[in-house]
């Protein structure tokens, strides 16, 4: 069982850590959805028209260890809509930066490249680097996908930062993702075991899912919890492919 994140019990012990998680990226990409989902567990299918005006703010706390408890402070900048010497001072300060892009729109990745610029100008290589990320967002559409998952590595590696799918739509790996990413930056490297393994699989099913076939309108997952069904006596039949041939055992 996954451990509750949100805790509110009393620990004279427990070490606090705040964070400012600034969230980049193209009008559209589902910057907000992100942030309402992994902060309220929220999807708004109107948000995709509508347009961030200036700058919203939003605060989750994750219980990263039994004595752990850190606070990402989720800055949302409607980067459209403010000039980019305010974007700049809303940058200062801040500990992460996660670049987000829309799957299924090739111009709001390749425009990632002018985000990373325009983060450069503000932190040089003389200073400080603020934790960065790559999210590629709306898994869901997968079957609309215009970036490969070789592109998305291939930026990832570039600029040598970390990279995440997720689907603000579905919640598909926001919460593993945002956990992993508050850790790194509390430098811990194991969080609860169960949440590495979340992680890693949302991670993985996210990819999957994009090549996934169906035979007969059953996707694999279907036919695989078919399958475990108890079976009716346990009888046996044989037909034969059509295509190869060959017999196929079918439990009846």
């Amino acid at each position: 069982m996954q451990k509750q994140f949100d805790d509110d019990g009393d620990n004279d012990d427990l070490d606090v850590k705040q964070f400012k998680v600034i969230f980049l990226g193209d009008g559209a990409v589902g910057k907000t959805s992100i942030i309402m989902r992994f902060t309220k567990d929220h999807f708004d299918p109107e948000q995709r028209y509508k347009q961030t005006i200036g700058l919203d703010f939003f605060l989750k706390q994750l219980q990263i260890t039994e004595k752990l408890q850190v606070s990402l402070q989720c800055w949302d900048i409607g980067g459209q809509t403010i000039g980019q010497k305010m974007i700049k001072n809303y940058l200062r300060g801040s500990n992460a930066i996660l670049f987000v892009y829309d799957i299924t729109n090739q111009s709001s990745f390749q425009n990632l490249e002018n985000w990373m610029t325009f983060v450069k100008e503000v932190f040089p290589e003389s200073e400080k680097q603020p934790y960065m990320a790559l999210i590629g967002n709306k898994t869901d559409l997968g079957y609309q996908r215009k970036v490969s998952v070789e592109e998305h590595s291939a930026f990832a590696d570039k600029y040598g930062i970390r990279f995440f799918y997720m689907s603000a739509r579905t919640g598909d790996n926001v919460l593993p993702a945002m956990i992993k990413v508050a850790s790194d930056l509390a430098d811990v490297k194991k969080p609860y075991v169960e949440i590495e393994r979340e992680a890693m699989a949302a991670s993985v099913a996210t990819i999957q899912r994009d090549h996934e076939t169906t035979i007969d309108g059953k996707t694999s997952d279907d036919i695989i919890a078919s399958s475990s069904q108890p079976s009716k006596g346990n009888k046996e039949s044989k037909s034969k492919d059509k295509k190869s041939g060959k017999e196929k055992c079918i439990i009846l």
